[in-house]
């Protein structure tokens, strides 16, 4: 009888042990996520301890990666939600919110991505502005913005903060955004449409490069008298902002500034 009771109670603490210990999980962050992390485990797979059948949400607070940030969640290659219970063994891939590209028939996170590509320049890019402005991009820009109004239009407006200060990059209210590595503005361009997946997908001179709202068409007659003659003989359509006032149309000047993009732009 007292071995019967030795085996049972030795049986239940294996059984206890194995339940209780801790279960390992492989894990990798991508992209800006890994801003989060330690620098050892940036940019690579990692082994992490969790509670068996912990759920996901639990790992990436754990990892202290808000969740917000978080678009994508793959485990073992499959997409799972945040409340997904992990086993050991598990590889975890964590992925930010794209905005390169359309993966709503992947997550399984929300109804729909949180991808809107527009963007909002920090005080050092405003050449990068005006480059985006003239392929039809949403881009605004303020050369005496701090760093706290822009984040707040970042918020308010879902804006994509591009930006070459780290520390900003860092704050926990910055939602969207990317650090431009380049000095060189042209560079800047073809860092942000090959990052965001936007070349072939423009509109150009479709936006004022002065205040960055919209033109829109505007009757021969009615610029009559706002354009030189010779531009007004010479074309048929014009274009103008609502807002500011400046015409536009398509002279020498169009395929010059294009051509001055170079091999940043495939149309």
């Amino acid at each position: 009888m007292g071995l019967n009771v030795l085996f049972v109670f030795a049986f239940s603490s294996l059984l206890l042990y194995i339940f209780y210990m801790k279960h390992q999980v492989t894990v990798r962050a991508y992209e800006e996520l890994n801003d989060f992390l330690p620098i050892h485990h940036q940019k690579k797979d990692f082994v992490i301890e969790i509670d068996p059948k912990a759920p996901v949400h639990a790992l990436i607070e754990m990892l202290h990666i808000p969740l917000p940030q978080v678009d994508l969640l793959l485990v073992n290659g499959r997409s799972v939600g945040v409340d997904h219970c992990l086993d050991s063994g598990d590889r975890i891939s964590i992925y930010p919110v794209f905005e390169a590209f359309d993966i709503s028939s992947l997550t399984r996170l929300r109804l729909t991505p949180l991808r809107r590509l527009n963007f909002v320049c920090d005080v050092h890019l405003g050449k990068l502005s005006k480059l985006l402005r003239m392929l039809g991009m949403d881009a605004h820009y303020n050369k005496d913005m701090t760093p706290q109004e822009l984040i707040q239009m970042s918020f308010l407006q879902n804006r994509i903060i591009l930006t070459k200060n780290r520390r900003l990059l860092k704050n926990r209210f910055v939602m969207r955004k990317y650090r431009v590595r380049s000095e060189d503005s042209k560079e800047q361009l073809a860092e942000v449409l090959s990052y965001f997946d936007l070349k072939g997908n423009f509109a150009p001179m479709s936006r004022c490069l002065k205040c960055n709202h919209l033109v829109n068409p505007v009757s021969k007659e009615c610029v009559r008298q706002r354009v030189p003659d010779a531009v007004w003989h010479l074309h048929e359509t014009f274009t103008i902002c609502e807002k500011c006032g400046r015409i536009y149309w398509k002279g020498s000047h169009y395929a010059s500034m294009l051509g001055n993009l170079g091999t940043s732009v495939n149309y």
